[in-house]
């Protein structure tokens, strides 16, 4: 009997975090995510509700608007003007753990960083 409840209280425990992050997932529109790693090139990225999002480098100066879309607890965000984008996972309620690929100017090499944000925290 008390093994049974263990493995309730387990799947419960798993569909809580699975809702929590679908919560999160479904409801980035108007959020504000940072950067929490020094190798990511992305300082912030802010979300919209209809899809868009404007990502923010704050070490160039530079800013550029794109897309993203959300797969389970997949999200994939593609720039408009610079190449490449980010893919990662929610890790819970807040935090995304993802990839940015991204092109060097000058050498002209594609490039790949490690990129986690926090929800609402610089």
């Amino acid at each position: 009997m008390q093994k049974n409840w263990l493995i309730a209280a387990a799947i419960g425990a798993i569909l809580v975090g699975w809702t929590a992050t679908r919560a999160a997932a479904d409801d980035l529109g108007g959020t504000e995510w940072y950067s929490t790693n020094d190798d990511c090139g992305i300082d912030e990225i802010d979300f919209e509700s209809d899809g868009t999002m404007h990502a923010y480098d704050f070490f160039s100066e530079d800013d550029d608007t794109g897309e993203w879309s959300i797969q389970g607890n997949r999200i994939h965000i593609e720039y408009d003007s610079w190449y490449g984008g980010i893919d990662g996972q929610f890790t819970d309620g807040s935090h995304i753990a993802g990839t940015e690929t991204w092109k060097d100017e000058k050498t002209k090499a594609v490039e790949r960083d490690e990129c986690d944000f926090e929800l609402g925290k610089s």
